[in-house]
Order: C-alpha cells, then sequence, then structure tokens
C-alpha cells in the first residue's frame, strides 16, 4: 500500500486532475453493491471499518470492542481479510504456525487474544465460524466496503488528525465511499484522537443528532521501554508513521532517527541489516510498532523491540460504549 499523498489533503492541486478516475471508482462501487447477494450470518455480526484508506487504528478498536463482549458475556470471534497474506481461507489463525506471509500482520497482532479467522470472502468466513459453534457473534475487522457478508451493526473509525482530507473519493482523495452517503450507515462512530480537523461537527452535520459518537485515544504501553538511558532508532510501515513517532516522543522515549515506510511494507533482510547497522553506530536500539514487529522475519523479532498500545476511553465511556453495543445487539437479536 501506498503512502498517503500529501495531495489528498488539499482541492487545489494535481487532485483535481484525478477526479475523472474518482468517477470510474465511484460507479464501480455502485455497481459492486447493486450486483452483490450478500449472506446473512445467523450470528449477528459487528464491523469496524473506515471511509476512507489509511491507518485509523481499526485493529485496537477492534480488540477493545471484543473486550468489552466478552465483559457482557458474548463469546466472540473475529474475521478478518488478512490482508498481505497468501491463505485465501477460510482458516483459523495460529500464531505459533502462521506468519504474516500467511495471514498479514493484523490477524496475527488479534490472535494473539482472541480466535481470529481469515476469509477473503466474508460471507465464507462467516459460515466457517457458524460452522464451529463455539462462537456466538463475529466481529469483522475493515471491510464496511465489502458487499459479501451483511452486516448488522456498523462502527465507524475516524482519525481526528487528519479527518477525511479533501472529502474525494480515491485516487482523487482518500475516501473508500462518498463521505455523506457512507456515514448513514453507521450506527455508532469512534474518533481517534484529537479533532484537529473539526471532523465532530462534518459528521453531526450528516447525522441524526442521537447517534452516538465516542472520543478514544492511543495508550501506549511502555513497560519494556527504557527511557532514562535507552536511546532508539524508530521505524514504522503503518498508514501513520508519524503517528507512532510521535507517540514516541509524547512518553519520553528519545528516538535519534525516524524511518516511515509504506503501509503494511515487507521488510526485507537487506533493510533490516542497514537500519541494524545504524543503531550499532549509535548506540540505540530499534523500536517499531507491534503490527510491524509481527512482519518482521523471525530471526529479527528477538532482535528489534516493539511498543504496545490499546485504544481507550474513559471509564464513563466505556461503560456507555457498551451499553450502546448491547442496545443495538439486543435490538438485531429481537
Amino acid at each position: 500500500m501506498i503512502r498517503r499523498p500529501e495531495f489528498w489533503n488539499k482541492k487545489l492541486s494535481i487532485a483535481i486532475l484525478l477526479l475523472p478516475l474518482s468517477l470510474v471508482w465511484w460507479i464501480g462501487s455502485i455497481v459492486r453493491q447493486l450486483v452483490a447477494k450478500p449472506y446473512h450470518a445467523r450470528l449477528p455480526v459487528i464491523c469496524i471499518g473506515n471511509l476512507s484508506v489509511g491507518g485509523t487504528g481499526k485493529t485496537p478498536a477492534a480488540i477493545l470492542v471484543v473486550k468489552l463482549l466478552k465483559q457482557a458475556g458474548w463469546r466472540p470471534a473475529m474475521l478478518t481479510r488478512g490482508y498481505g497474506g497468501k491463505l485465501s481461507g477460510p482458516c483459523w489463525v495460529e500464531s505459533n504456525r502462521h506468519t504474516a506471509d500467511d495471514v498479514g500482520d493484523e490477524p496475527l497482532l488479534l490472535a494473539q487474544t482472541l480466535p481470529v479467522c481469515v476469509s477473503r470472502h466474508r460471507g465464507n468466513g462467516a459460515r466457517f465460524i457458524e460452522s464451529d459453534g463455539a462462537y456466538d457473534i463475529i466481529v469483522m475487522d475493515d471491510g464496511l466496503q465489502n458487499p459479501s457478508l451483511h452486516k448488522d451493526i456498523s462502527i465507524g473509525l475516524f482519525d481526528g488528525g487528519v479527518g477525511i482530507g479533501n472529502g474525494w473519493m480515491l485516487p482523487a482523495g482518500p475516501m473508500r465511499e462518498a463521505f455523506s452517503s457512507g456515514v448513514q450507515k453507521l450506527d455508532l462512530i469512534l474518533i481517534n484522537g484529537a479533532d484537529d480537523t473539526m471532523l465532530r461537527s462534518r459528521l453531526r452535520s450528516h447525522l441524526p443528532a442521537d447517534l452516538p459518537i465516542f472520543d478514544v485515544s492511543i495508550t501506549p504501553d511502555d513497560t519494556q521501554i527504557d527511557l532514562q538511558t535507552n536511546q532508539y532508532i524508530a521505524f514504522a510501515g503503518i498508514g501513520r508513521p508519524e503517528r507512532f513517532f510521535q507517540t514516541l516522543n509524547e512518553i519520553g522515549a528519545h528516538s535519534l532517527e525516524q524511518h516511515a515506510f509504506p503501509d503494511h511494507h515487507p521488510f526485507r533482510d537487506s533493510e533490516l541489516v542497514s537500519l541494524s547497522k545504524l543503531a550499532e553506530q549509535q548506540n540505540a536500539t530499534l523500536i517499531t510498532t507491534e503490527k510491524d514487529w509481527h512482519r518482521l522475519p523471525r530471526p529479527w523479532q528477538a532482535k528489534i523491540l516493539y511498543l504496545p498500545i490499546s485504544l481507550t476511553l474513559t471509564t464513563m465511556a466505556d461503560s456507555k460504549l457498551a451499553d450502546t453495543i448491547t442496545d443495538r445487539l439486543n435490538h438485531v437479536i429481537s
């Protein structure tokens, strides 16, 4: 996946020249929805996704939702496409057997705490989970635009720092679908990080007044980071590497250099050798994101640190989000 181009944040730019291609994308997405025959699963399906491309924090959001469901007594299983992996599925992710080349980095991270099914065809994945008999709800990581599986609850996740850019559809802008119509299918919304783009007010102008919007934030776990003596060379291949670098600075980790790679970048030995030499020359330690760490060749994992993170709300909001999801589930199954 390419890095987010700067012109996605502007309308008066090269983006204007790409608008005819955006029209083609829009027509294609409409046709795809019209011809699809979505599978209606016997189990409730919660989908967590976004309307734009790029990292918004879907994986930690999925973990948060699963945690709340478990606390409410549900037995959830995760369904994901397995972006970057070669296995089409459906199959269960086994972290002691599969690698990122098999199933992708996000499923490996998710599988640390919950059962994860990888399936490129989401409908087939839902059938696979149902046939197991051990679960009573499906949480789908990404897939708001995927028409092969009916969603009972759709949770939209937005990055408050970048918002929706220029608001145009791919490739002229970052939107996977039109903003005005896309938000109409959302049942609740999470805004990750400070709302620096006035996103909440823009959302409110398109939404019912009672549709819940929650503010969430990334909380790092720095217990394995030596803030006093260690110096770091940071690298990341996620949707917004700068967010990771900023987080390191906020917790006081001194990063001498910061190296950004495209999202889901498959790290080669030659790149890791170069980074390792830089760290050795500067008496520094290599550090990356947990998602990137799962994508490293296994011989390198013992040599490189990662920073665990989680998505959090205030205690009161945590309870309110759980109640909101429960109310909607009760409405679905009633």
